[in-house]
C-alpha cells in the first residue's frame, strides 16, 4: 500500500504446485497508473508476475460507471484478434 495515497500497489502470495507442498512460487499482482473517475481511484495498469516473470498485463484505456450499454461497446478494436 502506498503510504501517501493509501492505494494498493502490490498484492503477493506464495502458492505451490499440486504435486508438492515443499515448493512455493512468489505470485505478485501490481497496480499502477491510477486515475480518478468520479470519486473512485482506478488502476490503469494491472500486472501479474510469478517468480518475477510477467505472465499477464491489463491496460485500461477508458472506464465508465453505471452507463447504459450499446452495440458499439462490444465492437472489436482495429488490430484485435
Amino acid at each position: 500500500m502506498d503510504i501517501q495515497t493509501n492505494l494498493v500497489v502490490k498484492v503477493a502470495d506464495l502458492p505451490h504446485p499440486i504435486e508438492t507442498l515443499t515448493e512455493d512460487y512468489l505470485r505478485e499482482t501490481e497496480y499502477e497508473a491510477y486515475t480518478t473517475k468520479g470519486a473512485v481511484a482506478v488502476p490503469g495498469l494491472v500486472r501479474q508476475k510469478i517468480s518475477g516473470q510477467t505472465v499477464w498485463e491489463l491496460r485500461l484505456t477508458d472506464i465508465t460507471f453505471n452507463t447504459p450499454l450499446n452495440e458499439d461497446d462490444f465492437r472489436l478494436l482495429p488490430g484485435s484478434p
